[in-house]
C-alpha cells in the first residue's frame, strides 16, 4: 500500500523508484523467489536491486564469484569468513575466497546514476570526487570528522533512520563551520540550507519540498541516504561541508553586521550559483561515478596527514607506552622531522611504505651497523627465516623459547658480532638521532618543547626496575609461580659485574609490615606533562610498589653486603628522553639475573637457544660461539640501563653507565670506599617495560582513564597477563615445565575477568578489516572489551572501575626485530592500504573516532 501511494504521488514527474532487497546472502532460489514476488507486486518500480549490506551467511546468492557455481563450502563466524569452490572447472577451485563485507553496491550505483536525471549524476560525481585540497586547515578537520560520523550513521540497518541522523550531523557541521568562520546564523538557517541543497542534490528540481518527499520513497531513500553503503552518507556530508565552507567565505564580510538568515546566504550564492559551482568543479574531473568511494578515502588521508596537529589525539589525555613504543611516540612528540615523515605518508599514502623505508628503516639499520653498510638479505633468505619463526610460534612442545626473545637476540647478534661495544642507552641514542633527523640528542629532556599535537598530554614510559630477591610476582618463591621445579638460585641477585676473581651484585626485599612483596621486576613509569618545561614534577609517582624497598649490595670486598632503603625516586621533567626511552625498552636487561644460575641449567638454556637460532638463514654457526662468549660474558651488563637513582636526574643514567664501565675496566676491583659510594648512590638496573606489562594498559588505567585504545601485534596475549587466574610469571624458556624465574616475565592482575571469559567475549566484539593480496599483513582487527578493575597495588589501581579497552590488533609475518626489517616497508604499505580500502570505510571511521 505504501509503495503504491508513493508511486502515485510521483507518477507525473517521472521520478524513478528503486527497491533495494537486502540480506541476499541466501540460496539463489530463495533470493530469486523474493525478487520475483517483489517485482510482481510493485509493478511501478524502476528496478529491484539485490544487495548484501553486511554478509553473514556467505557471498551473494551463495554463488562462487569466479564461476557462479552453487557448489561451495562456506565458513562464516565471528573470527573468519571465507568459502571454497568445489567446481573442478573453476579457476579458484579448492582455494579460499574471502566473503566480502558487502555485495551489490556497485550495481546499486550503476542503476542509480544511469536512471536519475543527468544533473543528479553530476551532483553525485561532484560529491564523490571533490577533494579537500583547497579547504583551510581547520575546516578540513571539521568536515572530515563529521563525514566520518556520517559514515557510521549511514551504516545503520534501520530503514530511514539514517536520514534523521544525517540531518542532525549536517546541522552540527554547519554550526561548527559557522563558529570557525565567526558567522552568526539564525537557528533555522542550517535546516533551510540543507533542505534546499538536499533537493538540488537529490533530483535537481523541485526545491526543498520535493527533496523532503524523496525520503519516503522505498529503496531510493536508502540508496541516497547510505543505508547500504556508509561511504555515500560520508560523501554527501563531505560535499555539503565543502559548499558550506564556500558560502561562509563569501558571507563573512556581510556577517559583521549581524545574524545571517537563509535569504542572506541565497544572496551571496543562490540555488543556480550552487549548481554552477558544482558543474564547474565537475567539468574539471574525468572520472566514473562509481569512484565515489575515493571521497571517504581522502577523508581518512586528510585526517592522517593534517589532523596530527589539530583534531587527531585532540581528546587523548595520556599516552602510555611499553618497550619500543617509546621510540615511536618519543619521535612523534619531540621531533618535527619525524612528524613531517608521518604527515608526508598521509599526504602520499600510495608511497607510505617506500617513504618509511627510506626515511626510517634504512637509517635505523645504519644506526645499528655503526658505519658498516647493513647487509641486505635476499627475498629467499627472508622467506625461509620467516618460516622458521612461524614454526617457532607454532611449536607447543616441551622445548620452546619465546619467539620475540629469539628474534631480538638475532638483532643483537647483528649489532655486536663485529666487536661493537655500546651500552643500550648509547645504542638508543644513536637510533633516535639517526631516524629523527638529529633533532633528538642527549640534551633532549622529557620537559623539552614538543610538537603542537602533544602539548599538555601526559606521556608515560613504562619500565621495569630489576629487584630480585623477594617473593613477589616473577619469583620462583611466589605462591602462584608456574612450573613444577625451580632451577634458579634460592636468593636471586642482579649482576653488576663479574669475572673469575671478583663480582658486584645486589638483591632486594620488602621492609615493613605493610610493604608489598617485592616483584623480581617492579613496575615503574617515567611520566611528564609534555611541553611543561624544566624542573616540573611528574604527574604520577614513579614506582607505586617501591615503598619499603630495601636493596642489599654485595661484592668481593664486602660479601656481607651494604643495605640501603630506596625511599624515593626523583625523575622529573629534567630526565633525559633517550635515557627514559632506553630504560623502557632494554629487552635484554633480564640477562643480569642469569649468571647466578647453576652452570648445568645455564648451559642447557644456551644450547637450546643456539639450536633454534642456528636454523635461521644467514645466522649460521657463528651464533653459538657468540652466545657462549660475548653475550653471556661482559656484554651482559651492557644491556640493562644503569641509573644512580640518588644522583641528579639529568646525569644519573650516564653516571650509572660510566660506573659499570669503570668496573669492567678495573676488573671488578673496588675499594671499600668506592663500594660504599656505589651503595649510597643506589645503583639499579632498568629493563624493558614489557617484562611487567607489554600492553602498557596497567599504567594507562593508573592515570584514571576509563577509555583506552590498545594497539598490539599479538592479539590478546599481552592483555591476558593482566587478567584473573593467571600465573604470576610467564616463562621465556619453556624447558620441561621448569621454572627459570627470575629469568621470566612478571604478571600482575589488573582486571577481574579471567582468560576464558575474555577469550569468549572477544570474538563477539571482533571486526576484521578487509586485507587484499598482502604478503606481510595477515589480519587487521578491531574490537572493544568491557573490563572491571581489581585492587592492584603494584600499579596503584583501585577496584570496581569499568574500563573500555578498544583494541587494534595487527597480525603479520614481519617480526618485531632481527629478521623482518626489510619487509617493514611492505607491511606499512599494506596497513595503510587496508585503512584506505573502500570496503573498510566504516571501520576506519570507527578507529578515527577513537583517536579524535
Amino acid at each position: 500500500v505504501l509503495f503504491n501511494t508513493v508511486a502515485k504521488l510521483f507518477e507525473d514527474d517521472e521520478v524513478p523508484i528503486f527497491i533495494i532487497l537486502n540480506k541476499c546472502d541466501r540460496a539463489k532460489a530463495e533470493v530469486e523467489e523474493c525478487l520475483k514476488a517483489t517485482s510482481d507486486r510493485c509493478t511501478g518500480a524502476t528496478a529491484v536491486i539485490p544487495v548484501v549490506a553486511a554478509a553473514k551467511h556467505g557471498p551473494m546468492l551463495k554463488l562462487c564469484e569466479a564461476c557462479d557455481s552453487e557448489e561451495i563450502l562456506i565458513m562464516c563466524n565471528a573470527r573468519k569468513s571465507f568459502y571454497v569452490c568445489q567446481n573442478s572447472d573453476c579457476q579458484q577451485c579448492d582455494q579460499q575466497q574471502k566473503v566480502k563485507p558487502a555485495y551489490g553496491i556497485e550495481k546499486l550505483f550503476e542503476e542509480t546514476t544511469a536512471r536519475l536525471p543527468v544533473l543528479v549524476a553530476k551532483s553525485f560525481r561532484q560529491a564523490e570526487l571533490e577533494c579537500f585540497h583547497d579547504l583551510q586547515h581547520k575546516a578540513h578537520a571539521i568536515i572530515a570528522g563529521f563525514a566520518s560520523v556520517a559514515a557510521a550513521a549511514g551504516a545503520t540497518p534501520v530503514p530511514f533512520s539514517d536520514f534523521f541522523l544525517l540531518t542532525g550531523i549536517q546541522v552540527a557541521m554547519f554550526t561548527s563551520l559557522a563558529k570557525l568562520f565567526e558567522v552568526q546564523v539564525c537557528p533555522r538557517t542550517a535546516g533551510q540550507l540543507i533542505g534546499s541543497f538536499g533537493g538540488m542534490g537529490a533530483i535537481g528540481v523541485g526545491g526543498r519540498l520535493l527533496g523532503s518527499l524523496m525520503k519516503l520513497i522505498p529503496g531510493f531513500g536508502s540508496a541516497f541516504g547510505g543505508v547500504c553503503n556508509a561511504g555515500l552518507a560520508s560523501s554527501l556530508t563531505g560535499a555539503m561541508g565543502f559548499l558550506f565552507k564556500e558560502m561562509f567565505k563569501r558571507i563573512r564580510s556581510k556577517a559583521l553586521f549581524g545574524e545571517m538568515t537563509f535569504d542572506d546566504f541565497c544572496q551571496v550564492m543562490n540555488v543556480q550559483e550552487q549548481k554552477e559551482f558544482f558543474m564547474a568543479k565537475f567539468l574539471g574531473l574525468q572520472r566514473e561515478p562509481l569512484q565515489q568511494v575515493h571521497l571517504q578515502r581522502s577523508l581518512v588521508e586528510q585526517v592522517a596527514a593534517e589532523g596530527a596537529e589539530t583534531d587527531l589525539f585532540k581528546h587523548v589525555e595520556a599516552i602510555s607506552v611499553a618497550s619500543a613504543g617509546g621510540w615511536f611516540i618519543g619521535q612523534l612528540a619531540f621531533s618535527p622531522h619525524f612528524l613531517n615523515l608521518i604527515q608526508t605518508m598521509g599526504n602520499e599514502p600510495h608511497k607510505a611504505g617506500e617513504l618509511y623505508q627510506k626515511e626510517w628503516v634504512w637509517k635505523f639499520l645504519v644506526s645499528l651497523a655503526v658505519g658498516r653498510r647493513p647487509a641486505k638479505r635476499s627475498a629467499d633468505e627472508i622467506e625461509r627465516a620467516q618460516a622458521e619463526i612461524e614454526a617457532l610460534r607454532a611449536d607447543k612442545s616441551l622445548w620452546g623459547v619465546d619467539e620475540d626473545f629469539v628474534e631480538l637476540l638475532v638483532e643483537f647478534y647483528w649489532v655486536t658480532s663485529d666487536g661493537e661495544d655500546r651500552t643500550w642507552e648509547e645504542l638508543i641514542g644513536d637510533l633516535m638521532a639517526a631516524t629523527a633527523g638529529g633533532e633528538i640528542t642527549g640534551a633532549t629532556t622529557l620537559g623539552s618543547p614538543v610538537n603542537t599535537w602533544a602539548e599538555g598530554k601526559n606521556f608515560l614510559i613504562g619500565t621495569s626496575i630489576t629487584t630480585p630477591g623477594d617473593t613477589g610476582p616473577g619469583s620462583c618463591n611466589d605462591r602462584d609461580a608456574s612450573g613444577w621445579f625451580c632451577v634458579g638460585p634460592r636468593v636471586p641477585q642482579a649482576l653488576i659485574y663479574r669475572n673469575y676473581s671478583a663480582f658486584v651484585a645486589y638483591s632486594s626485599r620488602a621492609e615493613g609490615v605493610d610493604a608489598l612483596p617485592i616483584a623480581v621486576w617492579s613496575p615503574a613509569r617515567f611520566s611528564v606533562k609534555m611541553g611543561s618545561g624544566p624542573n616540573q614534577q611528574p604527574p604520577m609517582s614513579f614506582c607505586h610498589s617501591c615503598d619499603g624497598l630495601e636493596v642489599t649490595y654485595k661484592s668481593t670486598v664486602d660479601p656481607r653486603g651494604a643495605s640501603r632503603m630506596v625511599d624515593s625516586f626523583h625523575y622529573n621533567s629534567n630526565t633525559p628522553l633517550v635515557g627514559a626511552v632506553a630504560a623502557g625498552s632494554a629487552f635484554l636487561g633480564e640477562l643480569v639475573v642469569l649468571p647466578f644460575f647453576d652452570a648445568q641449567y645455564f648451559k642447557l638454556a644456551a644450547e637450546k637457544i643456539a639450536d633454534l637460532v642456528e636454523k635461521i638463514p644467514f645466522v649460521g654457526g657463528r651464533f653459538r660461539n657468540w652466545l657462549e662468549t660475548k653475550l653471556f660474558d661482559a656484554l651482559m651488563t651492557q644491556f640493562p640501563v644503569w641509573g644512580l637513582t640518588a644522583s641528579n636526574v639529568s646525569t644519573g643514567f650516564q653516571e650509572g653507565a660510566s660506573l659499570v664501565r669503570h668496573l669492567a675496566e678495573a676488573g671488578g676491583k673496588l675499594s671499600e670506599q668506592a663500594f660504599e659510594s656505589l651503595a649510597q648512590r643506589r645503583l639499579l638496573a632498568f629493563a624493558d617495560g614489557g617484562l611487567v606489562d607489554n600492553s602498557a594498559i596497567g599504567n594507562a588505567v593508573a592515570t584514571g582513564a576509563n577509555d583506552i585504545l590498545h594497539i598490539t601485534y599479538s592479539g590478546l596475549d599481552n592483555l591476558e597477563r593482566l587478567l584473573a587466574k593467571v600465573r604470576t610469571d610467564k616463562q621465556i624458556l619453556n624447558l620441561l615445565h621448569l621454572n627459570f624465574c627470575p629469568f621470566c616475565y612478571a604478571n600482575f592482575q589488573v582486571f577481574a575477568e579471567d582468560v576464558p571469559t575474555v577469550r569468549a567475549m572477544y570474538p563477539t566484539q571482533l571486526k576484521f578489516l578487509h586485507v587484499h593480496h598482502s604478503s606481510q599483513l595477515k589480519s587487521l582487527q578491531i574490537g572493544t572489551l568491557k573490563l572491571t578493575t581489581v585492587d592492584c597495588r603494584y600499579f596503584g589501581i583501585e577496584a570496581g572501575r569499568s574500563i573500555n579497552v578498544h583494541v587494534i590488533s595487527v597480525s603479520s609475518r614481519s617480526g618485531i626485530g632481527g629478521i623482518g626489517y626489510q619487509t617493514y616497508n611492505t607491511l606499512v604499505q599494506e596497513i595503510v592500504d587496508a585503512f584506505r580500502d573502500p570496503m573498510n570505510n566504516q571501520l576506519s571511521s570507527e578507529v578515527l573516532g577513537w583517536l579524535m
